[in-house]
């Protein structure tokens, strides 16, 4: 499949969300994405989309800005995203999160975090391939009660 990246819309999210990766699915794991202000979200400079050869979103990630400084990511993927799609989006975001920690660029974040559900070991793994690194543990920090790790990258 080739992805187009491109500027994350709103209606992005919508339909990633309908079609998202089976470990993120589990009951009310979604909660955490409720009340969302993805319109919010699409205005921030580091929100992307990427589509398949039809415009169809099968993944979405980005950072949203806390305070300057500190800057929050968020990635939505979709079951259509396999082994390959994969590695590009990962190679993506890798440039993403250099780009936004660095002080020369608008965001200048000097800290990026983001919360990962401790029963999602590939998300687990891919947070952890980006070089972000595990802070604590945060027991019921969803609507559904489950436990997410909190994982964070500091510039040096």
């Amino acid at each position: 499949m080739i992805l187009k990246p491109t500027r994350f819309d709103p209606e992005h999210a919508e339909h990633i969300l309908a079609n998202i990766q089976q470990g993120q699915a589990k009951d009310g794991a979604m909660s955490i994405w409720n009340g969302v202000a993805w319109e919010k979200v699409a205005k921030q400079i580091f929100s992307y989309s990427f589509v398949d050869a039809d415009l169809t979103p099968i993944a979405a990630f980005g950072f949203i800005e806390a305070w300057p400084g500190r800057g929050m990511a968020w990635s939505l993927l979709s079951n259509r995203v396999g082994r390959k799609e994969m590695l590009y989006i990962h190679r993506k975001a890798v440039l993403a999160a250099h780009t936004a920690m660095n002080p020369l660029t608008p965001l200048n974040f000097r800290r990026l975090e983001t919360a990962v559900r401790t029963d999602f070991p590939e998300a687990v793994r891919w947070i952890e391939l980006l070089g972000f690194t595990r802070e604590g543990l945060m027991r019921a920090y969803d609507a559904a009660g489950d436990d997410y790790y909190l994982y964070s990258r500091i510039r040096p």
